[in-house]
């Protein structure tokens, strides 16, 4: 269903779907049925029951490592084999090359959908949602799925994107140009704002986003729900997508802190603290780099116990509290204040 790399990269979100999907599918089921519940209580959602909703909300800072879940999702939903890695079936190819008619991203930057003249806009249109409306209104052999996302290209972007890219190669492909076949080379996703997706185009789809014909599942790309305006946010269950667009961090200068790891008690919790960052002083790093270290600890300790239930739940768990503390160092919230919140919620229990 889902490769070994990207089950690594995305821990808990490969968990959550693989569950999902094989409800829906009928497919084996590889997900621990303990990520559900747990998943539910971090992130603030009704119980799901392991059945795929209509709509997500990827959380987080690299929209490349959520587009790259999405298609893969849209893969695993459209697969006219047994939903392997590596299949080669006529729908898989179409999704990996990005040209599936049922797969579809709604950008701005739209040259297929609903823009008129097929010209790049600032902001995604409500001429586009009613387009799409229309479109999913009719009914399809296929599972659709629509990714919304803001997105930027250029000259200015080819570096950039060939970067990005580069990282996806052999498994994703840049979107196209429908009338000149002409894929978008320095094409990247940004994430959703309410100023690129705002109230009016997003009403006019919010009973298609609740009550869609059909199979169909919606994808927002964004940094943080608090960006989209409620009446979405309202419809998704949010998801929290791991930042790939980085180099993997030498954990070295914690090794001596992970050996004694979690706190046992909230004394030893702030004395960690401290020693934290220390370390970052000591080291020149700074707080997010720390948290990015502790991160990859805890994604490494996840791969090492997947297949212990108990375990894997709090990893997932203490993962998702390394988040929050990355969004609220990010919000200039108080650095000590931060770490020693994030200290005594990892306390050993």
């Amino acid at each position: 269903m889902f490769s070994e790399k990207l089950k690594t990269e995305q821990p808990f979100a490969t968990k959550f779907f693989e569950s999902a999907l094989s409800s829906k599918n009928g497919l084996p089921a590889e997900a621990e049925e303990g990520a559900l519940p747990l998943l539910n209580a971090v992130y603030g959602r009704q119980p799901s029951n392991g059945k795929l909703s209509h709509a997500y909300m990827f959380t987080g800072s690299d929209p490349m490592a959520q587009y790259n879940l999405a298609m893969r999702i849209a893969k695993i939903l459209n697969c006219q084999n047994n939903a392997s890695v590596d299949c080669t079936c006529t729908n898989c190819n179409w999704i990996k090359q990005n040209r599936h008619p049922a797969v579809i991203t709604i950008s701005p930057i739209d040259y297929c959908y609903g823009n008129e003249g097929g010209k790049p806009k600032t902001e995604i249109t409500i001429a586009q949602s009613r387009y799409l409306k229309q479109a999913l209104s009719t009914a399809s052999q296929y599972h659709r799925v629509i990714i919304f996302t803001d997105a930027e290209e250029g000259k200015e972007q080819e570096s950039k994107a060939a970067s990005f890219w580069k990282n996806y190669e052999g498994e994703l492909t840049h979107p196209y140009t429908d009338m000149s076949e002409e894929t978008r080379e320095s094409w990247i996703p940004k994430p959703l704002t309410t100023k690129i997706f705002d109230s009016a185009p997003a009403n006019a789809l919010l009973k298609t986003i609740e009550e869609p014909s059909g199979k169909i599942t919606f994808f927002f790309l964004t940094k943080d729900k608090e960006d989209m305006i409620e009446t979405i946010v309202s419809r998704t269950q949010v998801i929290p997508v791991l930042s790939q667009n980085r180099e993997t961090p030498d954990l070295s200068i914690l090794e001596n802190f992970f050996k004694v790891f979690p706190p046992k008690n909230p004394a030893e919790a702030i004395a960690y603290s401290e020693r934290l960052l220390e370390v970052a002083k000591e080291n020149s790093c700074t707080e997010e780099d720390l948290l990015i270290m502790m991160q990859e600890y805890m994604r490494r300790l996840f791969k090492a116990n997947a297949e212990n239930k108990a375990v894997s739940e709090k990893i997932i768990g203490n993962i998702q509290k390394i988040q929050q503390a990355q969004d609220e160092i990010a919000n200039y919230v108080n650095t000590q204040a931060v770490f020693d919140s994030l200290m005594i919620g990892l306390i050993k229990l």
